[in-house]
């Protein structure tokens, strides 16, 4: 799900300035007139966004700070960010204003003086919840860091996704790289959609197709006896036959050998890294 920006429409000129900023630099966000279409619920498409979305960017001036619209739409991440424990809101400062008070001890990007800076340091402070090149899937007793590299190579397309598990209960950590060989009409259609600039969208639905597989049965677990790399294949093939690659697993423990076998699953990593860019993107 993007995120949502909750602002003036008095200062509709700096926010279609500032998201298509975010959008050139790969954020994916909500903008009511770009996500509403005419006989819309106003109240019902505003609401979903805001109950599904990541971060709200709230953008604070003397007009947004006296709207009641604003205020509500601010209330409503508030509460969020308080129930989740997570930053989910995202103070902007346009210009000169008293800044509510519960914003007041939240750090802020600050426009007033230098767009670019305020762009940079807004950048910096959505990446955590908005970057859909690395992240980190928690569980109750390890997390796993995960990492995406693609592109084109000798004129064929190539994506990986690099992945570490680790625990402060366990004295080892596992290390494996998910990698992706994709046929011939597939990898031309990828390489057409990074051209394209549809990079993002492509990469989730081979994603996808991934997901459904496993979904569907296909198994992506590796068994570790030992420090030696262990692999796992899987042919995937779209549900609309229009995609199909080969995944390739290398997995390896490291640390110390505590006499047991370890079971790494990739597959339901591959899941939660799917379900997680489909909140961020553009649907």
């Amino acid at each position: 799900m993007p995120l949502f920006i909750s602002y003036s429409h008095s200062d509709s000129e700096f926010v279609d300035q500032l998201a298509k900023q975010l959008v050139r630099n790969k954020f994916y966000i909500w903008l009511d007139k770009w996500e509403m279409n005419v006989g819309d619920s106003l109240i019902a498409r505003i609401q979903g966004a805001l109950h599904l979305t990541p971060g709200l960017i709230v953008v604070l001036s003397k007009a947004s700070v006296e709207s009641e619209w604003c205020k509500k739409e601010l209330e409503s991440g508030l509460i969020r960010e308080l129930e989740e424990k997570k930053v989910l809101v995202f103070p902007v400062v346009k210009d000169d204003c008293e800044l509510p008070l519960f914003l007041r001890g939240k750090v802020y990007a600050d426009f007033r003086s230098s767009f670019d800076e305020g762009l940079r340091a807004l950048m910096e402070g959505i990446a955590r919840v908005s970057n859909m090149d690395q992240g980190r899937t928690e569980h109750p007793d390890f997390h796993m860091d995960w990492a995406v590299d693609w592109g084109v190579e000798g004129g064929v397309s190539k994506m990986r996704i690099v992945l570490l598990e680790h625990s402060p209960r366990l004295p080892y950590s596992c290390y494996s790289e998910v990698r992706f060989s994709f046929n011939k009409p597939t990898s031309d259609w990828l390489r057409g959609e990074f051209c394209a600039e549809r990079g993002v969208q492509a990469r989730l639905k081979v994603m996808g197709a991934l997901a459904a597989a496993l979904n569907n049965g296909a198994d992506l677990r590796v068994r570790l006896p030992d420090q030696f790399p262990k692999e796992e294949m899987l042919e995937v093939n779209s549900d609309d036959g229009e995609l199909t690659f080969l995944v390739r697993v290398i997995s390896r423990r490291l640390g110390e050998d505590t006499g047991r076998d370890v079971l790494v699953d990739i597959g339901s990593q591959m899941i939660k890294i799917y379900d997680g860019w489909t909140k961020i993107i553009r649907n």
